[in-house]
This record gives C-alpha cells, structure tokens and sequence, in this order.
C-alpha cells in the first residue's frame, strides 16, 4: 500500500467544496484511503488548521465544525506527533524554501515517514522542487 502525507488545503475539500477546485480529485483521495488503496498520515497540526479554517475562512458554525472534526477522528488517517527530528527538519525546509513553518511541517513529515504530500497549495508547496510533493492536480 502506497503511503502518502495530506494537508490542510486536501483535507478541507472533504468537509466544506463551497469555492473549492479539484474537489473530485480530493474526493478519489478520500475513496482510496477509505478502500485501503493508500495510507494518509497527517501531522497533528492538521486538526486546529482545519478548525480555523472552516471558522474564519468558511465561517461555519461550531456544531458544524465539530461534526467535521469528529468525522474526521473516524477516517483511517494516522494523526502523527511532531517529533525533535521532525521540528529540526521543518526549521532546515522553512529555511531552504523560504516558507511557514505549518507549511514546512507537512513537508517534513513526509520525509520522515519516506511518503509524499500531496497538496492543493501551489503558493507554499510549490516551491518544494526534491520531488517531496505531488500536487492534488497530478495524483495519480
């Protein structure tokens, strides 16, 4: 089974497609972890960007925003802590490709866990260029 890394900017198009591209792609994501085709793994982080986003960006109600992170919790995603490798890593990939940490921590954890991020987020993992990310556009 391959496995892989997602972020923020997948995640959220399983929740909330209002003003959302690549909603079908993100979807087949959803199917195949969900048929145990891949394996997702998401850094911990991942829960309280979702929350932000889904109230200051989708501004959602909080029994909303609690049912998508309760669904969440039930998805066979492993939920990794941030480790002191980890961190280092993320500090060394902010670093190289001038980018926030949140966005260097996704990258990092997939390194750590020899996998590759998928993202929707072109203006921070973009830049990534060692083959790390695969945008959501050209999974599969």
């Amino acid at each position: 089974m391959e496995t892989y890394v997602v972020d923020t900017s997948v995640v959220l198009k399983w929740f909330n497609q209002e003003n959302e591209s690549s909603v079908e792609i993100a979807h087949e994501i959803y199917k195949d972890m969900l048929g145990n085709v891949i394996l997702l793994i998401v850094p911990s982080l991942i829960i309280i960007e979702i929350i932000n986003t889904l109230k200051k960006g989708k501004h959602m109600p909080a029994e909303a925003i609690k049912k998508s992170i309760s669904d969440l919790f039930s998805l066979p995603l492993v939920i990794k802590e941030s480790s002191q490798a980890i961190l280092d890593q993320t500090i060394e990939i902010m670093e190289a490709y001038n980018i926030a940490a949140y966005d260097a921590l996704f990258v990092a954890t997939a390194k750590d866990e020899y996998a590759k991020l998928i993202s929707a987020d072109a203006k921070a993992h973009g830049k990534i260029t060692d083959g790390t990310v695969v945008m959501l556009e050209n999974y599969k």
